[in-house]
């Protein structure tokens, strides 16, 4: 009875309570990225920096205090770095994971996986129409983004003059839109391009998408701004 218990509190804690909107993926990145005192544009280094802080704010904003013990922060390349003092409600851990970013519950198998994020910050990639996750290293992060189960996926790239910002987000939907049945009912994915003009920052949206019930095996349902 005690184990049965334990385990539907847990469920309880990690059952997201507050769906995550663009506005709220936007305003957790912009906030991370005042705290660490960057400007834009922002270069290579400091975006997974303000990745880190902005998956954690996006914690603090889903779960709140419905999950009584800190969830472990994995961050691949960061064993200790200024990001780690501005986690209100991860832990930071030096250990390597799968994607760039990834928030687990747990202290031990089985971990239950919370917010996972790609960041990539080389601009230099190319982005053609017809790339594919095979072809071109922004879709191949995106496409081991979507791989991993977890409720809240964020996928944020630098890439240089907006027209190739704009064909680097139509891939990006049309390789989300490839892959629904990897996301769950209620499971939710976002992506922010960056460019990496200052004259070209006040052009930038966030967009997300959601597995809805009833959408069936065939499409996602793309969320309103």
């Amino acid at each position: 009875m005690f184990h049965q218990q334990r385990w539907c509190a847990t469920l309880r804690e990690l059952v997201i309570p507050k769906r995550i909107r663009q506005s709220d993926v936007w305003n957790a990145f912009k906030e991370a990225q005042s705290l660490l005192g960057f400007q834009d544009p922002l270069n290579q280094k400091a975006l997974k920096t303000v990745v880190i802080v902005a998956v954690d704010a996006l914690v603090g904003l889903a779960w709140g205090s419905r999950i009584t013990q800190k969830p472990c922060l994995w961050a691949n390349g960061t064993r200790s770095c200024e990001s780690a003092k501005m986690l209100r409600y991860t832990r930071l851990k030096s250990s390597e994971s799968m994607l760039d970013v990834m928030v687990c519950k747990g202290e031990r198998d089985p971990f239950q996986t919370l917010i996972t994020a790609e960041s990539e910050g080389y601009s230099g990639h190319g982005i053609e129409h017809t790339s594919t996750s095979e072809n071109n290293d922004y879709l191949w992060g995106l496409f081991k983004l979507l791989q991993v189960p977890s409720q809240v996926r964020l996928f944020v790239a630098r890439i240089s003059r907006m027209e190739k910002c704009n064909r680097l987000q139509e891939r990006v939907a049309w390789l989300i839109n490839c892959y629904p049945r990897l996301l769950r009912e209620g499971d939710r994915i976002f992506s922010l391009v960056l460019p990496t003009a200052l004259r070209d920052c006040g052009n930038i949206s966030v967009h997300g998408w959601e597995r809805k019930r009833g959408c069936g095996g065939g499409s996602l349902e793309k969320l309103a701004r």
